[in-house]
């Protein structure tokens, strides 16, 4: 880990990634409306994005055993 990415909390990273997911939402469509992206590309780097949120929002979760 760099010494940037240090000074993240996890709280911060789960922030980020659900801003993140919501801009997607709102440009991607505005692209795919344009012809700029395919709706496949699209919706590919949506469930990228929400893996990552899912993947940091594991981690604030307690561990019980």
């Amino acid at each position: 880990m760099s010494p940037m990415s240090a000074s993240f909390s996890i709280d911060d990273l789960v922030a980020c990634a659900r801003r993140e997911l919501a801009q997607r939402y709102r440009v991607y469509r505005r692209l795919v409306d344009q012809g700029k992206m395919s709706t496949e590309e699209a919706s590919r780097e949506i469930q990228l994005m929400i893996a990552i949120r899912e993947n940091l929002e594991a981690q604030q979760q307690p561990k019980l055993f």
